[in-house]
């Protein structure tokens, strides 16, 4: 599912670990965000593995403060992203 507290971020930061365990390139791209932060998850549980400064970068496109779905966050914060700017 796609709903919030499935486990996305939780089997996201496995994925992660798992390819910079085998000395891989990771570049986690996060399209939206609402209400908080992937990247400061995966930071905590990828720090201090061998490599990591080398290996992984993380980045969110689009960020909302308001702890809702991204449409409604963008709504209500006045920054509204469209499906072509996503896209």
């Amino acid at each position: 599912g796609a709903n919030t507290d499935v486990g996305k971020t939780v089997v996201s930061t496995s994925l992660v670990k798992s390819n910079i365990h085998n000395n891989k390139i990771v570049n986690y791209v996060k399209p939206l965000q609402s209400g908080g932060g992937d990247e400061s998850f995966i930071d905590k549980h990828v720090k201090g593995m061998e490599n990591t400064m080398n290996c992984f970068e993380g980045h969110t496109l689009f960020r909302w403060d308001t702890p809702a779905s991204p449409h409604l966050a963008s709504r209500k914060e006045n920054k509204p992203a469209s499906d072509d700017q996503v896209l």
